[in-house]
């Protein structure tokens, strides 16, 4: 009976530490939701849950399109650019480019939990889409963020990194001066790593700046790099292009062993990063195209594959690489309905110099094209075609790029 009216007494004092114990365990073992660059377009920002694979949507906006959205470190915050959507609309046409002079680029910070939006660095003060060179990158502590970028600062067209805080305030250069530097990542909170071009070297400088004492250092002298420069999570290295490591103490390299890509064997000591060994590529049977007679398809009769004449006249568009394939999927066309992204080798087949017949195609040879073969040494890439030369090409998934659907022939 004491045991009872204990309970009953205490009760009220307890109830309040049961619920929030309920709540602490919840939220710690609540999945977790990871945001990156292949699922920001068409005016969304995706996010994915890491447990069950699950895309939802985390934010859209009618007038701006999201590019290379970045989770802080606390996971409470997410900073990416917004372009003006009348850019994207013209960015193909040449002359209304040219017309274009507004200030169209902004940077915002998404709040995940309230989702409340601030613009840190306005679109009055930010230039073309083309002088965002690169993502945005966050510090240790979730509380600033540093970008390369062209901006007008203080009346003055500027390209350089500027940090500004989460909530907008103390937007400023890195640098006294210009200088031209992108790809930077924050190693501890008051040091950082960028790349500079060295275009007297044939190659790239990657250097580390105090912020406090304004103190820069080389660690690295050498070939182009093609990708972000990384940090190793115990953040005393940096990878660079996924193929060097460097030690940031001893200073020492070392040379990133590669998987084999099935059917591409990637050249572990390439000067480019992912140079392709053209002996180990799939041999292409040439094709043997027949036209319709409705002017719509053309049909390779030697791979038993259908093409449209012109993606454009499918109505399909430039896209990121998921969103290219859902098109293709969804894409009624000429009569047909099972259309899809092409393969690499049957890529190569449509775009091999010795057989493609431009009286049949009438494509716009400019540019890259999609194919479906994902990257295995990064899953943030996927094999692409350069159809003027039928040269291969690894492209971020990111990346808006011409989509050419095609189908079997049964």
């Amino acid at each position: 009976m004491n045991i009872y009216r204990i309970l009953i007494k205490y009760f009220p004092l307890i109830l309040p530490v049961m619920i929030i114990s309920i709540f602490a365990a919840a939220e710690e073992n609540a999945p977790r939701i990871s945001y990156y660059r292949g699922y920001a377009w068409e005016g969304k920002i995706m996010a994915k849950d890491e447990i069950t694979g699950k895309i939802r949507e985390a934010h859209s906006s009618d007038k701006w399109e999201p590019l290379f959205p970045v989770i802080s470190p606390d996971g409470k915050k997410l900073t990416f650019w917004q372009i003006e959507k009348r850019w994207f609309e013209n960015q193909y046409d040449e002359q209304k480019l040219i017309d274009l002079k507004v200030e169209n680029a902004r940077l915002s910070v998404l709040d995940l939990n309230t989702k409340n939006i601030t613009v840190v660095i306005p679109s009055s003060i930010s230039t073309a889409y083309s002088n965002i060179q690169s993502p945005p990158f966050w510090s240790p502590d979730s509380m600033k963020i540093i970008v390369s970028a062209g901006l007008i600062y203080k009346g003055e067209r500027q390209g350089n990194l500027f940090m500004v805080d989460a909530d907008g305030k103390n937007l400023h250069p890195v640098f006294e001066g210009k200088k031209f530097a992108n790809f930077p990542v924050w190693i501890s909170q008051d040091l950082i790593a960028y790349k500079m071009g060295a275009r007297n070297l044939r190659g790239d400088i990657v250097c580390l700046y105090n912020l406090i004492t304004k103190e820069e250092k080389e660690i690295y002298r050498g070939p182009y790099i093609h990708e972000e420069i990384k940090v190793s999570s115990d953040r005393k290295k940096l990878i660079l292009d996924n193929k060097i490591e460097l030690d940031l103490e001893s200073g020492e390299k070392k040379e990133l062993t590669r998987k084999v890509v099935p059917g591409l064997n990637v050249k572990p000591d390439a000067g480019k990063a992912w140079e392709i060994d053209e002996k180990s590529l799939p041999k292409v049977t040439p094709a043997e195209f027949k036209a319709s007679g409705d002017g719509l398809t053309v049909s390779d009769m030697k791979n038993n594959l259908m093409w449209p004449t012109d993606p454009i006249k499918t109505g399909i568009k430039h896209y990121i690489w998921e969103d290219a394939k859902k098109a293709c999927e969804n894409l009624d066309y000429a009569g047909y309905d099972d259309w899809r992204l092409p393969s690499l080798i049957e890529l190569r087949s449509l775009l091999d110099p010795a057989s493609y017949d431009d009286k049949l195609f009438t494509v716009n040879k400019k540019g890259i094209f999609w194919s479906s073969t994902s990257f295995e040494n990064n899953d943030e890439m996927v094999w692409s075609v350069i159809p003027e030369s039928g040269e291969l090409h690894l492209t971020y998934k990111s990346n808006m790029v011409v989509t050419m659907p095609v189908r079997s022939i049964k």
